[in-house]
C-alpha cells in the first residue's frame, strides 16, 4: 500500500524589490519574503506565489540593516536556525549555536556593533521577522549574562551612565518624587 504525503507549498522563484529609506534597491525572492510577516503579507498569497504587480516596497530602514536582515534570511533557508530555549539557562548564545553546528548564527551577531545591533532588532520585530527578533534578544541576554558589572555593560552597549552629580541628586529633585518640569 502507498503512502501519500501532501506536497510542501511551491514557493515561487519570482522576486520583488524592496527599496530602502536611503534608495538601495534590494531584489529578494519568495523564499526569503516569506520569512517575513509583513513582506509576505505584502508580496504572497497563502500558497506562497506573489501576487500583485511588481511595484517596490519603499521600507523606512536603511540599507546597512536590510543588508544584514537579507544575510540572516538567506542563510536561515538554507541552514535553519534551531529554536533558541527561553530562557537561555547556563547557555549564551555562543554556546548554544556552537553545540549544534550553527556557529554562523552566534557569529553574525557577534560582530555587530551595538547600534546595529539594536537597529536590527528593531527592524526584524517591525517586519516581523521573529527568527531574529529572537536571536538578537538572546543576544542581549548572554551580553547581560556574561557582564554583571553595569559600568562594563553599559560600555558594551554604548549606554551613557550618568554622571556622578545626576547620581548624587536626591529624590526630591527630579521626577522620582512626581515633580516633573514645571511641577512645584
Amino acid at each position: 500500500m502507498a503512502s501519500f504525503e501532501t506536497p510542501a507549498p511551491v514557493i515561487s522563484e519570482e522576486k520583488r524589490t524592496i527599496i530602502t529609506i536611503d534608495g538601495v534597491e534590494f531584489s529578494i525572492g519568495a523564499h526569503l519574503l516569506s520569512q517575513s510577516k509583513i513582506m509576505s503579507q505584502t508580496f504572497m498569497n497563502k500558497d506562497g506565489n506573489l501576487i500583485g504587480d511588481d511595484s517596490p516596497l519603499q521600507i523606512i530602514i536603511n540599507s546597512t540593516v536590510f543588508e544584514r536582515i537579507v544575510e540572516f534570511m538567506e542563510n536561515n533557508h538554507t541552514d535553519p536556525m534551531k529554536d533558541i530555549p527561553k530562557p537561555l539557562g547556563d547557555n549564551t548564545v555562543h554556546k548554544f549555536f556552537t553545540s549544534r553546528n550553527q556557529t554562523f548564527y552566534s557569529d553574525f551577531v557577534k560582530k555587530m556593533e551595538p547600534a546595529l545591533l539594536h537597529d536590527v532588532t528593531e527592524a526584524s520585530s517591525c517586519l516581523g521577522i521573529e527568527q531574529l527578533t529572537e536571536l538578537c534578544a538572546a543576544t542581549y541576554a548572554s551580553i547581560i549574562k556574561e557582564n554583571p558589572d553595569p559600568r562594563r555593560l553599559a560600555e558594551l552597549l554604548n549606554i551613557e551612565l550618568p554622571s556622578s552629580s545626576e547620581e548624587a541628586r536626591s529624590p526630591s529633585e527630579g521626577v522620582a518624587m512626581g515633580k516633573g518640569a514645571g511641577n512645584a
